[in-house]
């Protein structure tokens, strides 16, 4: 009996994210809850290097740098400041958002525009490389 697993076909990944995205798309009529959203994310975050691409990786994540990043922030500055400072009212940048009155369809809006200048940024230094 052989060991060997094979790998999931990438194309399979891609079919059942945009079955995901068609479905959970506003308005939504399935909803993916949190543990989906990160489970379709890694799956995102894998297919750029399933094709040998892993120079979209780094770019393609710029929302979750900057969530990731604001959560960073504000604990550095409230360890720093004994527990008496706050860089940002709330992070991550999407309860951040929702605090100053986006409604959650404008911040996967704004949330998609952050992906593709990310991606803009990754063809620039391509090209200038």
């Amino acid at each position: 009996m052989s060991t060997t697993q094979k790998p999931i076909n990438p194309l399979f990944t891609r079919q059942a994210l945009v079955a995901l995205l068609l479905w959970a798309f506003p308005p939504a009529r399935l909803g993916a809850g949190c543990c989906g959203s990160l489970l379709a994310a890694g799956a995102i975050g894998c297919i750029p290097l399933s094709l040998d691409m892993t120079s979209l990786t780094v770019p393609l994540a710029l929302p979750f740098w900057l969530e990731g990043g604001m959560v960073a922030l504000q604990i550095i500055v409230w360890k720093a400041s004994g527990g008496r400072r706050q860089l940002f009212g709330t992070a991550p940048l999407h309860r951040w958002l929702e605090k100053r009155g986006f409604d959650p369809v404008n911040i996967f809006y704004i949330f998609g525009v952050l992906a593709m200048l990310g991606l803009a940024l990754t063809l620039q230094a391509a090209r200038a490389s």
